[in-house]
């Protein structure tokens, strides 16, 4: 081999001792070793970077779009050196991959290395200057997107917005049918057939105009991937993309020789009407191109590795599950507070301190607040005597009101109940309904009819009912994982695990017992104004977090993929109401579920998040107040000053535990919804009408946690 040049080799010659991360590129390069930015040693699975370099990532998609883009930017590059009057287009191209950053302004160091893998690509070697000018001793590229990402935690922006050529691929995975991933193969490996070719080349414009440079390669916005597979079947084919200045714009993807003439790419293309179940390759690559030819076709290394499916998620998603790990929360912790500069403010107007009954450690409650409120027998005979009254009005249930189950004597104590949730402690249990003494209609009736005047409003729980549009105001929170295909299953409600601390939606939950479990199943409500004290004083960084906007999946619900909204909202005092704070999350909505995981097309959280996530789960743990949840009771809850949780548990033949869940609101004593979270409130309480409202005798999994109709429901865009 001359002494100027670099062949990677095929095995390691050197122990891993010797590695630092100065020298880890130079090794990667001639021995195939490397050591990660996390000081952990890896052969034969290099960096992305480095991957595509060295040629591991040749017969892979992201490979090809790796090269695609590195050509392309180089080729406009070379003609805006090479011209006196350089075409604009050229210019504005190249600025847009890399004005995103002040790390980049320097267009031509960053594509002299992408001219060294071009000449390597060419050659089977790069030239050894390359190697010591750029990676022996600097490490260049770790270095500059080491510094991209700084430049982006200190903007506030995350960067995981931005999606790499391998999560391009996975998308991909998780989307294409095994024929079309068997006709992009093909192509990866310069056997493609004409026609899926042609299926395949219309977006390369689209990818390559709108790429950004991170230092380790190309990368685009979410939202442009994720919109770009929505696009409809069409023969003149515009887009709306998210670009990386956060503006909009159409691209005509009807391209021909004349688009084309600026680029340095010989072969015109036409834009093909594309079959629907093809949309979703609209994003990959162009093979039909001279440059693709040579890059597909030519074997420059025998060492051949295929990237395998990615599980289901959105790629860049921390390590996270539904369940939180405590182990992997301290590490977290440890880890961003040794790597990271934590800000140690609060966000401008949030309390230091919250001040309230609201505030209170579970451990002890117990001593200073009673929660229970016990039926007398005066009370039981007042219910019966509503239910009576309301069965003989022989109306729907959904006629169920104070003024139809009238209680006259227990109206007063169940008023105080609800000054008690929103003024008080924030919760109440009402104790003793005698469950076997009725049937399943009459308990709903004597529940919803008590409920009726504590908060008398019902919302809506599910829009759907057996397929047709309804309104239905009860779900029932039972273990039904061996009566339905559990893979439908996407929400905890309907499986007997832990249920880790969360809010629902609503102002009131009210939750009750037809039937306890033979074990476990204990409930635990936790006060989020505790929690939010402790994160005020200990970890001011994290209200922050906690009040920038998230990405919340929702599933599919209403034709969305997210919602972006902060997770806490301050409502400083004013002279009718005190100052409150409300904390409003569902874990899965950022983790995923059993048959449900976080969407793949959606941002995935950052690590601040996760650490936030498990924090308030945490912290709620250390607080909560432990209640026995048994037959005929019924818990009333401050959605939005409570957390809520329940152990796991089993069932018997003879004992199931079995709730009926309903979200209420009294208009009297209401807290003012905050704005983010108004549409949300919307669809629970406006427009529920008694002729459409329906309450289930029997457990059915809710419309949106139900895998199979979600997933059927982005398919076809719509719920």
């Amino acid at each position: 081999m001359p002494s100027d040049q670099l062949v990677p080799q095929n095995q390691p010659e050197t122990s891993i001792e010797s590695l630092t991360l100065d020298n880890s590129s130079l090794l990667m390069l001639s021995q195939q070793i490397w050591l990660d930015t996390d000081r952990v040693v890896r052969i034969y699975d290099a960096p992305s970077d480095v991957v595509a370099f060295l040629g591991d990532g040749l017969f892979t998609i992201a490979g090809c779009l790796y090269w695609a883009c590195t050509y392309y930017a180089v080729s406009l590059w070379k003609k805006t050196k090479n011209l006196k009057l350089p075409n604009p287009t050229h210019k504005d191209r190249l600025d847009r991959m890399f004005n995103h950053s002040k790390h980049l302004a320097d267009h031509d160091f960053l594509l002299s290395l992408a001219q060294a893998r071009l000449d390597f690509r060419k050659k089977g070697f790069i030239d050894r200057q390359h190697v010591q000018e750029y990676y022996s001793d600097n490490d260049m590229l770790v270095k500059v997107h080491e510094k991209i990402k700084d430049e982006y935690a200190e903007k506030n922006e995350a960067i995981q917005w931005w999606r790499k050529p391998q999560e391009v691929e996975t998308y991909m995975r998780q989307h294409l049918t095994a024929e079309e991933l068997a006709d992009l193969q093909d192509i990866v490996e310069g056997r493609g057939s004409e026609k899926a070719l042609n299926a395949f080349a219309p977006l390369f414009e689209t990818l390559a105009s709108n790429f950004v440079c991170f230092g380790d390669g190309p990368r685009w916005n979410v939202v442009h991937v994720s919109m770009t597979l929505e696009v409809s079947d069409t023969d003149n084919v515009s887009l709306r993309l998210l670009t990386h200045t956060t503006k909009t714009l159409a691209l005509d993807l009807q391209v021909g020789a004349d688009q084309f003439a600026d680029t340095g790419l010989s072969a015109p293309v036409t834009a093909v009407q594309l079959d629907h179940s093809m949309r979703a390759a609209l994003v990959l690559l162009i093979s039909s191109f001279d440059p693709w030819t040579h890059i597909l076709t030519s074997k420059f290394s025998e060492h051949y590795v295929y990237f395998p499916p990615v599980p289901v998620g959105p790629v860049g998603q921390p390590d996270i599950a539904y369940t939180p790990n405590h182990d992997a929360y301290l590490a977290r912790v440890k880890r961003r507070q040794e790597t990271e500069k934590l800000d140690s403010t609060l966000p401008a107007g949030y309390p230091e301190k919250l001040v309230s009954d609201l505030v209170w450690d579970g451990r002890d409650l117990a001593k200073s607040y009673d929660w229970n409120y016990r039926l007398t027998e005066a009370d039981l005979k007042e219910l019966d005597e509503a239910l009576r009254g309301f069965k003989a009005l022989n109306v729907p249930l959904g006629q169920i009101s104070q003024e139809t189950f009238v209680l006259p004597k227990l109206h007063d104590s169940l008023r105080a109940i609800s000054r008690e949730i929103h003024q008080g402690h924030g919760f109440k249990v009402v104790r003793g309904i005698p469950v076997d003494k009725y049937t399943r209609e009459e308990n709903l009736i004597v529940y919803a009819g008590l409920a009726s005047h504590i908060a008398p409003v019902r919302g809506r729980q599910d829009h759907l009912w057996q397929g047709q549009p309804a309104d239905v105001v009860v779900s029932h929170i039972k273990d039904i994982s061996k009566e339905v295909d559990a893979s439908r299953i996407g929400a905890p409600a309907y499986t007997a695990e832990k249920q880790v601390f969360h809010t629902d939606a609503g102002d009131v939950i009210a939750l009750f017992a037809l039937g306890e479990a033979a074990e476990g199943g204990q409930s635990y409500l936790s006060s989020s104004w505790q929690v939010y004290n402790e994160l005020a004083r200990t970890r001011p960084d994290l209200i922050r977090t906690l009040a920038e906007p998230w990405a919340s999946d929702e599933f599919g619900r209403a034709g969305k993929r997210f919602t972006l909204r902060p997770l806490v909202h301050h409502q400083p005092a004013t002279a009718e109401t005190p100052e409150r704070l409300i904390i409003q999350y569902a874990r899965r909505q950022f983790t995923g579920y059993w048959g449900l995981p976080r969407s793949a097309d959606i941002p995935p959280i950052t690590e601040a998040q996760a650490e936030a996530l498990d924090t308030l789960h945490f912290l709620a743990e250390k607080y909560a107040a432990s209640l026995d949840f048994h037959k005929g009771d019924i818990q009333f809850v401050n959605n939005l000053s409570i957390f809520h949780a329940r152990g796991g548990f089993k069932d018997s033949p003879e004992k199931q535990r079995h709730l009926v869940r309903l979200w209420l609101r009294d208009p009297e004593l209401a807290w003012k919804t905050p704005e983010a979270l108004q549409p949300r409130w919307d669809n629970l309480y406006e427009g529920v009408t008694p002729e459409k409202t329906v309450f289930p005798l029997e457990p059915t999994i809710r419309s949106s946690s139900d895998a199979s109709n979600v997933q059927a429901a982005q398919r076809v865009g719509k719920t």
